[in-house]
């Protein structure tokens, strides 16, 4: 799976990284950790055993402009897969919602979502 860099600002964008980012996994401690200073950053990884093997993450969600982050854990499995991203404009909220039923809520100033590829682990995938 190749992944490439992108930047969306415009809702009619988000379709393009919710493919690139549909069923990468990501753990829900560590995203919790991850809010500092308005932006939330959120390794992903392409298998769940990825994680508790340490191994680098195949690409990072960054955030910004985060006001507030809200995870609803019902499940408490530690690891997610991601299935859809939202964008609410009125509400301004960025949801992210798991096959595993998880839904990380985070309200924004403005849609201004990250995805950076880490080169070096595409590389080794490759």
């Amino acid at each position: 799976m190749e992944i490439s860099d992108m930047m969306v600002s415009d809702l009619a964008q988000l379709g393009t990284l919710v493919d690139a980012v549909h069923d990468l996994w990501f753990d829900v401690d560590a995203l919790k950790g991850s809010f500092s200073e308005g932006v939330v950053t959120i390794p992903l990884y392409g298998r769940p055993n990825a994680l508790s093997r340490k191994q680098l993450p195949i690409a990072t969600l960054v955030i910004k402009h985060v006001d507030s982050l809200v995870v609803e854990d019902t499940e408490h499995v530690g690891y997610y897969d991601i299935d859809q991203i939202r964008f609410d404009p009125v509400g301004k909220t960025l949801t992210i919602i798991g096959c595993i039923p998880v839904v990380v809520r985070l309200h924004v100033a403005k849609l201004n979502v990250e995805l950076h590829a880490n080169r070096e682990e595409n590389s080794i995938r490759a």
